[in-house]
């Protein structure tokens, strides 16, 4: 699913949450917010229009943030939206069939975070003059990332 979105690392956030909510078909939201302690994200579906929304801890590292936010995506990308409505309900929930969407939804977060580090070290960041960028582009096709 990440790969018919189109979007190429580096990886950019913002980018592949919105090509995620278009290709869904759902605007997907991020916000950052005070969260009870012991939770640092969860996701859930809108339940008046089509749109899901990623929460993540704002007191937290950068860093951490974005991982919180790749393991939300995980969630919405393996459909666990879908499934149970939020993944609230998953994070404070036990038993087999949380632990295995936890592991399913770390996982994905784990592989998109990997992968764009290693594209970013191996290749550098993107240039900013639309020109360079496209000779840029064109020079590291190779394969697909994902």
């Amino acid at each position: 699913m990440v790969r018919a979105t189109g979007v190429e690392p580096p990886l950019e956030l913002g980018e592949l949450c919105a090509a995620v909510g278009k290709l869904r078909g759902r605007r997907l939201s991020v916000h950052y917010r005070a969260l009870r302690p012991g939770l640092f994200g969860f996701s859930f579906p809108s339940p008046t229009e089509p749109r899901d929304f990623i929460l993540a801890a704002d007191n937290t590292s950068r860093l951490h943030q974005e991982h919180i936010v790749l393991h939300e995506l995980g969630h919405v990308l393996a459909g666990h939206l879908d499934e149970s409505g939020s993944t609230a309900e998953v994070h404070s929930g036990s038993g087999d069939a949380g632990q295995e969407r936890e592991w399913v939804a770390e996982s994905i977060a784990t592989v998109l975070a990997e992968r764009a580090l290693l594209y970013t070290r191996r290749f550098g960041e993107r240039p900013a003059d639309p020109a360079s960028r496209a000779l840029d582009e064109a020079l590291r096709s190779g394969g697909a990332w994902i």
